[in-house]
């Protein structure tokens, strides 16, 4: 099985962050190539990441042979976020992990 983790990687990478409208357009290629799990980000992290989970969920977006998959760091407010943004998905994988730094674990 083939993940991609192109919504999250691609859009810590980019200097001007994906809004909405293009990561729905990379969600429906993933999906039109193939892809069956898609980490689609990190909704913990930003606003625009929490809303584009919501909306894929909301909007019945996620075909039914496709799982989801999310990001978050094993800390209890993130933790609670991302369930909160998960709230009515058909099924998800959480992606938890814990920074190997200590400062990582308390900034970021």
């Amino acid at each position: 099985v083939w993940c991609s983790v192109d919504l999250r990687d691609g859009n810590q990478a980019l200097i001007e962050p994906m809004d909405i409208p293009r990561k729905l357009r990379m969600f429906d290629m993933l999906v039109k190539i193939g892809f069956k799990e898609i980490e689609v980000g990190f909704p913990s992290a930003s606003q625009v990441e929490f809303d584009f989970l919501r909306k894929l969920i909301d909007d019945k977006l996620i075909p039914d042979d496709v799982t989801i998959q999310v990001l978050t760091q094993a800390r209890e407010p993130l933790i609670r976020r991302t369930f909160e943004a998960l709230q009515g998905a058909p099924r998800a994988i959480v992606h938890l992990y814990n920074a190997t730094a200590p400062v990582m674990r308390s900034v970021v």
